[in-house]
């Protein structure tokens, strides 16, 4: 078994971005996530903190815990070696996501003084952790090998030679102030090179194909365009995500989306008539987020005012959700693990699994509105008094008049999600311009960021954030 692999901000900056920004959100969320390299990409994988201490036979993600997937293609590293005896060429591993954001850390900083250089991944075996872990569990389960991804990269400092005392060394001045003063003199430089080692283990082949990147609920979906991060509504759509982190004590937001029904329904790219698509303008949809009056007793609608492009779909499975040139790798990932799933359990494997076990211990070096729809806050206040009980009752039956026409004539889309999860959104947004939005009526929704290239057949990096609802609608 062997991995070597490279990276350099400045050969795929948009591709880095997505990665840098999935390691930092994924040590916002979990104490350990996966790592999968295959020939075509990495993967990085959101995990359960009980991953590892599933005594079932499969530790596949949980259906209702919320997960984000992350895709690299191996064209963006600047070196890319990967040798393993298991199918498909494939190593995966747990790795622990604040030693591993730290060394990221290091990286930005070392890259923001300017000192191009690679940030170097290698897997290294290291005897010693495996010799004082114990090899079984108390179900004599054996455990997974546990080795150390080590991790090195290069600043370079340029130094002052008017710094430096008679005996080689620095003044006591400038080590007064944190180190040899930099120069601008490129004649003299000191290279240091930091080393990280990262604990990692490697997963059993059961445990890494049970791993399966999960599906929508396409019966009832809406797929929303987000305004570009870095375009002119870009930080209004920031700023209406990030609203609703003013009230702490919030636990679990609706999202409420409403599309025109009156819309002309086109057939996909590839013409297939089961595919259905209704495209809906920027002034025929609605995307707001509701605080419902049984989580504080108060109601609270945050609303987005701005344009918004979408899609109407249905009776199609969610890999054909997005477009063509948008979907193609999230096909093949998803189609290549199940397929091999299948293929290696109705295939006899003994001698596979004992090359594969031996080959891991050999490791080669917006607008807010506070009360109900028809009440602005002055009205909501008045209608608290005794006296207008008969007015409030009157203006109650008007607000089910209004919602049930809205009904008539509008398609609506709404879940219930985690406001925690919410904010992780507001978070992946600024990743990159090319984000979608996807609701599935009373299910989950999903937000995906991906990089964008110079041409639309070069494959670039993307996020996928799946929420499930937290609790179903009334």
């Amino acid at each position: 078994m062997k991995l070597r692999v490279a990276i350099n901000d400045q050969i795929s900056p948009e591709d880095y971005k997505l990665l840098r920004t999935t390691i930092a959100t994924v040590a916002s969320l979990r104490d350990t996530a996966v790592l999968r390299f295959t020939e075509e990409e990495l993967v990085i994988i959101s995990t359960s903190k009980d991953f590892l201490n599933d005594k079932s036979s499969s530790s596949s993600l949980r259906k209702e815990t919320d997960q984000l997937w992350c895709h690299i293609p191996s064209s963006t590293f600047s070196l890319y070696s990967l040798v393993s005896a298991r199918a498909l060429n494939t190593i995966t591993m747990e790795y622990n996501c604040a030693a591993l954001l730290s060394a990221f850390k290091r990286y930005d900083k070392v890259i923001a003084q300017g000192s191009p250089t690679n940030f170097r991944l290698s897997l290294m075996n290291n005897p010693l952790w495996n010799q004082a872990l114990p090899k079984f569990d108390e179900d004599g389960d054996a455990l997974n090998p546990m080795h150390a991804l080590s991790i090195s990269f290069e600043e370079i400092v340029y130094v002052d030679s008017n710094s430096k005392n008679g005996d080689g060394g620095y003044d006591n001045d400038d080590m007064r102030h944190g180190g040899p003063r930099y120069s601008d003199n490129f004649d003299n430089k000191k290279v240091i090179v930091h080393n990280f080692k990262v604990p990692v283990k490697l997963l059993y082949k059961v445990q890494d194909y049970s791993i399966v990147e999960p599906n929508m609920v396409a019966s009832s979906l809406i797929l929303y365009e987000l305004p570009p991060s870095s375009g002119t509504f870009g930080q209004a759509f920031h700023n209406f995500m990030k609203r609703i982190e003013r009230f702490s004590n919030v636990n679990n937001i609706r999202l409420h989306s409403t599309s025109k029904r009156s819309l002309e329904t086109h057939s996909d790219s590839e013409g297939d008539p089961d595919n259905r698509l209704m495209k809906t303008g920027d002034g025929n949809n609605q995307l707001k987020i509701v605080v419902d009056e049984d989580e504080l007793h108060w109601h609270l609608d945050i609303c987005w005012n701005g344009p918004l492009s979408g899609s109407l779909i249905s009776d199609i499975n969610e890999s054909e959700n997005l477009p063509q040139k948008k979907k193609q790798r999230t096909q093949q990932s998803a189609s290549t693990f199940t397929l091999t799933r299948l293929n290696r359990e109705m295939s006899p494997g003994n001698d596979t699994e004992i090359r594969e076990k031996d080959d891991m211990f050999n490791i080669d070096e917006s607008e807010v509105n506070i009360g109900t729809r028809l009440y602005d806050s002055t009205e909501s206040s008045l209608l608290e008094n005794d006296n207008d009980t008969t007015t409030d009752s009157r203006f109650n039956d008007i607000s089910r008049m209004v919602e049930r026409a809205e009904k008539d004539g509008n398609l609506i889309h709404e879940v219930i999600i985690r406001a925690r999860d919410w904010k992780v959104c507001s978070r992946l947004y600024p990743a990159c311009d090319n984000v979608i939005l996807a609701i599935s009526h009373d299910s989950s929704c999903i937000i995906r960021c991906m990089a964008e290239g110079d041409s639309a057949q070069e494959k670039h990096g993307e996020i996928t954030y799946f929420i499930t609802r937290s609790k179903p609608l009334l």
